[in-house]
């Protein structure tokens, strides 16, 4: 499990994660449980399905039947078949407990991929305002996808690793246009002779946990502590 934090946001980029939903903690544990068991199914062989809604054509993210089997109202965003609530609880009270508490939120629509080799660094550096080579191990940032005028392209995440690659997480609505402006600079910079791979996540997925109260209760499945972690810092932790 890899946790990265910002301010009142914990984001895991996990198969098996013990994270729960702010209704107390015995509940959030339980539901931590059912969520892990969505991604064990992953971890044995699912990954992002398609699937059909009145018509259009909608992804599914690792966490779809969860959300189906416990009451999620979905709908189409981003291009993914999404829950905007829970049965009866309203969004205004979901947007309460998360200010107050604590929410977690299936973000796996988004895009995640790694880059690997040992240009790794020099590449993205092409691409992003960010110093990336001037990051520490196990730290990210925020930063801007950019094109060679220097306009945005899209905002995105990037996290530098102990694990000999780079972890980048940038919008769902924007993947289309993003794989196609990272494939062809990609292309670019290899016949140059760069030494660099992009893999595009698919077997994992990806939850936010947010709130006041986040750090606190990602502490109580794992052996995480959130004196430890600081903002845009990552941490590989038991559960």
């Amino acid at each position: 499990m890899s946790v990265s934090s910002s301010p009142l946001i914990l984001f895991a980029s996990i198969q098996n994660p013990v994270i729960g939903l702010p209704s107390g903690e015995c509940k959030m544990l339980r539901l931590g449980l059912a969520v892990r068991g969505a991604f064990r199914h992953v971890a044995g062989g699912a990954s992002v399905r398609q699937a059909s809604t009145s018509g259009d054509s909608l992804q599914q993210t690792v966490l779809y039947n969860f959300h189906v089997n416990h009451g999620g109202k979905m709908v189409g965003f981003a291009g993914y078949s999404m829950p905007v609530q829970y049965g009866s609880v309203g969004i205004g009270a979901s947007h309460k407990a998360v200010r107050s508490g604590c929410g977690l939120f299936d973000v796996s629509h988004m895009l995640q991929w790694r880059l690997w080799g040992a240009d790794r660094v020099k590449f993205i550096e092409r691409l992003v305002v960010a110093d990336v080579e001037g990051l520490p191990e196990n730290t990210g940032t925020l930063s801007l996808l950019t094109n060679p005028e220097g306009g945005i392209v899209d905002d995105l995440i990037v996290s530098r690793t102990s694990q000999s690659h780079l972890y980048v997480v940038s919008n769902a609505g924007c993947r289309d246009k993003d794989l196609a402006h990272l494939r062809s600079h990609l292309a670019q910079f290899k016949a140059e002779g760069g030494d660099v791979h992009m893999e595009i996540i698919t077997d994992h997925g990806l939850v936010a946990l947010q709130g006041p109260l986040a750090a606190s209760i990602l502490e109580v499945g794992t052996d995480l502590m959130s004196t430890q972690t600081n903002t845009h810092t990552s941490e590989s932790c038991n559960n």
